[in-house]
């Protein structure tokens, strides 16, 4: 069968533009619909694409209907991922304005930066913690998240690591940020029996803190430069990275209270 030169002229362009998009259907659409203003200003007809709404909910019919082919389970799939999922991400993001609210009560207003909230710098640092905000199930996480807002209203001080930050502060729990923040305050304390190394310093078992510390040197939180297979006294030397001390300032000066 012969092939139109044409025809096949379309589809190699058409592939050309994806790989370039790297297989992101967002982008290939922009390309395409880019073009297509391109074409018209130049008075050439096309057809009209699909928008990227259009897409989405098409996606959204093509997965419900396979959900719903699925005996006996297949409602239930289709309920728990569109609809009690948009329940519950409205549920969330309407428990964290609240605690925000409550939150700012105990701020003073003098205190608070006002040319900041009208900064582009701050809407993308909000939409950030909202993200967040709307993806935790955890109520205390979601405090955090509200206290972290309160504390940049007043200081305005973003940093590169933002984004690493927030994610640390719903990812690490109240005793490993207990256990940086000790050691970061301890200094150069190079004593293997320092109080800020002890597991019973924070009311833990021997290996409740050792699964703590190994979760924060992955994090890169933690480092020790003693290297001995199997040693558990590594971990009686450890100090904080540059990381580290980072995410405890950030701490410090975009929260309210200590965690």
């Amino acid at each position: 069968m012969n092939r139109d030169p044409i025809v096949e002229e379309i589809r190699q362009t058409r592939q050309k533009i994806w790989e370039e998009c790297n297989g992101d259907l967002d982008q290939f659409l922009d390309r395409l619909q880019a073009a297509e203003v391109r074409d018209r200003s130049r008075g050439v007809t096309t057809i009209a694409l699909p928008t990227k709404t259009h897409v989405a909910k098409s996606t959204e019919s093509v997965i419900r209907s396979i959900f719903g082919a699925i005996p006996s389970i297949g409602t239930f799939l289709n309920e728990a991922v569109f609809d009690l999922r948009a329940r519950l991400k409205q549920e969330r993001l309407e428990n964290f304005v609240k605690t925000l609210a409550d939150t700012l009560q105990v701020v003073e207003c003098n205190k608070i930066d006002m040319a900041y909230i009208r900064s582009e710098e701050f809407v993308d640092f909000l939409e950030d913690v909202l993200i967040r905000a709307v993806k935790t199930r955890a109520e205390e996480k979601r405090k955090k998240l509200a206290a972290v807002v309160a504390g940049r209203l007043q200081h305005a001080k973003s940093t590169p690591f933002d984004d690493r930050f927030l994610d640390l502060l719903l990812s690490l729990s109240d005793v490993q940020v207990r256990i940086l923040s000790e050691h970061f305050r301890a200094g150069i304390d190079e004593r293997s029996n320092a109080k800020h190394r002890q597991p019973s310093h924070y009311d833990l078992p021997t290996e409740d803190y050792l699964f703590l510390v190994q979760d924060l040197i992955s994090k890169a939180l933690l480092y020790t430069d003693r290297v001995s297979r199997g040693d558990p006294s590594l971990f009686q030397y450890l100090e904080v990275t540059e990381l580290g001390r980072a995410f405890i300032r950030f701490l410090e000066k975009n929260t309210t209270h200590a965690f």
